[in-house]
């Protein structure tokens, strides 16, 4: 941070604020497509009111309906799990953190102790097989994938080793719970896979599902193949909503 960065950060107050809309503008321009999400959040937020669906920065979008009863599978949680941890703060329920990376494991397992039970950490990958599959994982980013093709991999430094997955099919066997309130999936573009050939068997464990999609992230997928999810978990009696058209909440009624 500079020194001007950091004066105007520390101050509260019309300079403050006059500081922060500056850096946003500039972002802004730098990412154009920042600021169109930006205003379709906006824009948005009173129907996700209305549904009774909540939104937490940076992309966290779920029903109200959570509680401390509730049962929440985080897929792809990273080794900070924001998302488990903010559904504990948030409604006190039980998390199930699901996530294959090595360099993450130590800082899991930590959360894990510290959670009094709270959340539980699973080394695994969720894909539409169960079985041994190679993961690769990403030097100088948090976020590793099953796909050569995702641009990440593509560009960054790797290394790949053997890994557990599972199926959807799988996930409540695996976590020993019938009913699971919510699903979040950030997979790095093996969603498309995952539920190319899905069954009502295979999600009638779930009450909400929350898929960020990568179709910008995979050079063999496209916003076709978005759609496509869309409408196989539409014709399997989900809603869906989104905030933004990159994270999709299904949800049933």
């Amino acid at each position: 941070m500079s020194k001007l960065s950091e004066k105007y950060s520390k101050r509260s107050g019309f300079s403050g604020k006059l500081y922060r809309y500056a850096v946003k503008v500039k972002l802004y321009f730098k990412f154009p497509d920042s600021f169109i999400r930006d205003l379709r959040i906006i824009s948005r937020k009173p129907k996700a009111k209305r549904l009774g669906i909540g939104f937490h920065s940076p992309n966290f979008i779920f029903c109200s309906c959570l509680n401390p009863k509730s049962i929440i599978v985080d897929v792809g949680c990273g080794f900070e799990a924001d998302f488990s941890r903010f559904m504990m703060q948030r409604f006190g329920a039980q998390c199930f953190g699901i996530d294959p990376t090595e360099k993450h494991k130590s800082a899991l397992m930590q959360l894990a102790a510290q959670s009094a039970g709270r959340f539980v950490y699973l080394q695994n990958a969720v894909s539409s097989t169960n079985g041994e599959l190679q993961f690769f994982e990403i030097e100088n980013m948090e976020s590793g994938s099953l796909l050569v093709d995702h641009i990440n991999i593509m560009k960054d430094v790797t290394k790949s080793y053997l890994v557990r997955s599972v199926t959807l099919r799988e996930i409540p066997h695996l976590i020993d719970h019938e009913k699971i309130d919510l699903i979040k999936l950030d997979i790095e573009g093996a969603e498309y896979d995952l539920f190319e050939n899905v069954t009502i068997e295979d999600l009638k464990a779930y009450s909400q599902i929350y898929i960020e999609f990568h179709h910008n992230s995979v050079k063999s997928r496209s916003l076709r193949d978005t759609e496509k999810v869309i409408r196989i978990l539409r014709e399997n009696n989900f809603n869906v909503f989104s905030m933004d058209d990159l994270n999709y909440l299904f949800f049933r009624d």
